[in-house]
């Protein structure tokens, strides 16, 4: 009887070790986790800024108005010595009725979105009068409709003079997805009336002009 009672105790033992075997595993799935990795990149803005097509009038040897034009593709996307307008100061001579046109092509190479600004920093002394500055005309557009019409408020139409601050005229904006977007920059000396050029004589102006790019979040 002892016996049977024992083999009984054992029996228990093993449904019982049994039970904490099943209970263990259930326990482990209940627990069990899974791993998954996520991969976050950033954004990249990137833009590329080329020159596609230069004009200008100067005064050739003789002192008569030259006009020159130069389709040739030069990039513009990293800062250099080179001149947007191909401007000689040794041999360029600009008299009422000359101007400057370059037209600008902007890629956007990266995966966001971005608003860009057309800016042109005087460097010309700030004790200047300005003689020459307030005859010279800039005049920053774009055709977008392609149709060869510009609208009012897709132009920036001032005096060079007036080019004295550190923020960019806004000017249009690019998805990660558009098409490289063209626009122009003039700087035209204007022929007035009174005598008024005569200030401008023997005068000079230098400026930067700088293209900024700036991420946009929303539509």
């Amino acid at each position: 009887m002892k016996a049977r009672r024992r083999d009984i105790l054992i029996s228990c033992s093993i449904i019982l070790l049994c039970l904490a075997i099943v209970v263990g595993v259930s326990y482990a799935l209940f627990t069990d986790s899974v791993s998954v990795q996520h991969h976050l990149q950033a954004g990249t803005l990137d833009i590329d800024l080329y020159r596609t097509n230069l004009k200008y009038n100067v005064l050739d040897n003789d002192g008569y108005f030259k006009e020159v034009t130069n389709n040739t593709l030069l990039e513009f996307t990293d800062s250099t010595e080179e001149n947007i307008f191909g401007i000689n100061t040794q041999t360029a001579k600009i008299a009422p009725g000359s101007y400057f046109e370059a037209e600008l092509k902007l890629e956007n190479n990266g995966n966001v979105a971005f608003t860009y600004g057309v800016q042109l920093k005087m460097l010309t002394d700030a004790a200047s009068d300005y003689d020459l500055e307030d005859q010279l005309t800039v005049i920053i557009s774009q055709d977008r409709n392609g149709n060869g019409t510009i609208e009012a408020e897709e132009k920036v139409y001032a005096p060079l003079s007036s080019f004295t601050g550190d923020i960019p005229y806004a000017f249009g904006e690019m998805a990660a997805t558009d098409d490289a977007q063209s626009f122009t920059v003039r700087v035209q000396f204007e022929n007035l009336a009174n005598d008024v050029n005569n200030k401008a004589q023997t005068e000079t102006a230098a400026f930067d002009l700088i293209v900024t790019a700036t991420q946009k979040t929303n539509r």
